[in-house]
């Protein structure tokens, strides 16, 4: 079940990353990987937090933080894979071709 959610989380940071409103804002792909993630990150933490509010009774700050803080550098990881991918491995660079 964890690694479908994972596979799930993946193709949302993925199709965020790909988004053409993030085109006009960002020209390195690193930089918008990590702020997909970030953005990704948080609004995880907040649905994920919500739910475990309503089923939970002791909450309190520290635990909301510190879970806030490891959705979040966990999203910005998997944005950051995405960003290198894309900058070494889908668009590659005109000195790093091939001479005919």
């Amino acid at each position: 079940l964890t690694a479908l959610v994972y596979l799930v989380i993946s193709y949302v940071l993925y199709r965020t990353y790909e988004a053409r409103v993030f085109d006009r804002f960002f020209y390195s792909s690193v930089l918008r990987g990590i702020t997909v993630g970030f953005i990704v990150g948080f609004i995880l933490f907040a649905l994920i937090a919500v739910l475990g509010i309503s089923f939970t009774k002791h909450i309190n700050t520290t635990y909301l933080l510190a879970d806030c803080m490891w959705q979040i550098a966990e999203q910005i990881i998997g944005g950051l894979v995405i960003g290198f991918g894309k900058l070494f491995i889908f668009e590659p660079h005109p000195d790093m071709e091939l001479a005919d």
